[in-house]
Parts: structure tokens; sequence; C-alpha cells
């Protein structure tokens, strides 16, 4: 498994799919993680940088396809049941959220994040300051200027 993720892209991959879908389903988050690996593995992966962008855009695919026209429903029932943050953070439309989370969470470039989610760099700067926006304009400042 060393050839498919190095550690630090299994630390980042793990901690995307917990607050995508909610530290209280850590089960979930695991067996997303465990798709993403799987599929990576029965596809070509590069090695080095390229490699941990191939992962999250095999994550990114792998949340289009499944989450593709129930999404809203499924996330603004989760919103009522969490925290502020997280209850803001789902609500926000699917490209800020999954932008921002890469950005924050995963710590990756604007041009990594427009790799991984196949979109122009200035989309997702957009998006990231459209979520940043709508987290302060939540009284979640603090967290929105990280």
């Amino acid at each position: 498994m060393s050839n498919i993720a190095t550690p630090a892209d299994l630390t980042k991959l793990w901690g995307f799919a917990v607050l995508f879908h909610g530290k209280d389903r850590p089960g979930v988050a695991l067996v997303f993680v465990d798709e993403i690996l799987t599929e990576a593995s029965a596809s070509e992966i590069l090695v080095g940088s390229a490699q941990s962008r191939k992962l999250f855009r095999i994550a990114h695919d792998i949340l289009r396809r499944r989450y593709r026209g129930v999404a809203q429903k499924r996330f603004s029932e989760a919103s009522q049941q969490g925290l502020a943050f997280a209850g803001k953070l789902l609500q926000l439309p699917w490209a800020q959220r999954e932008a921002y989370m890469l950005y924050v969470c995963a710590d990756f470039s604007y041009e990594d994040i427009a790799a991984i989610c196949g979109c122009p760099i200035g989309s997702i700067r957009s998006r990231i300051n459209r979520a940043k926006h709508a987290l302060a304009a939540a009284g979640l400042a603090d967290v929105a200027q990280q």
C-alpha cells in the first residue's frame, strides 16, 4: 500500500473524510477512505506531489457520484444536528464546502485544488472566499480566517 499513499496522504484523506462525513460517523469515513484507496490501486497512480492530488481527485469523483441529487437534503438534515461550525459548513454549497475543506483541512494550494476539482483557479479562489464570508457572517469569523 506504500506505493498508493504515503502516511501524510492518509492523514489528509482521513481528516477530509471525517470532516466531510462528521466526527460522529467514523465508520462511514473509514469506508470512504477505503473506497479511495481501492480505486487508486485499480488505476495508475503518480508518485510524488501529484500522488496526493490524484488521491483527492479520486475522492472528489467518488463524492460527486455518491451525492449527486441527494446532497442538499442530507446536508440540511445534518446541519440541524451538528455544532455551529459543522452545521454552517454543511449548509455551504457543495463546491464551496469542498474547496474550503481542501484548502483549510488538507492544506492544498489553490492550484492543487483546481486540479483536483477540474476547474479554473479563479473559481477555486471565489469558492473559498465565499465560504469564508459565509462562515464569518454566521459568527464563525475566527475559524473562517484560517
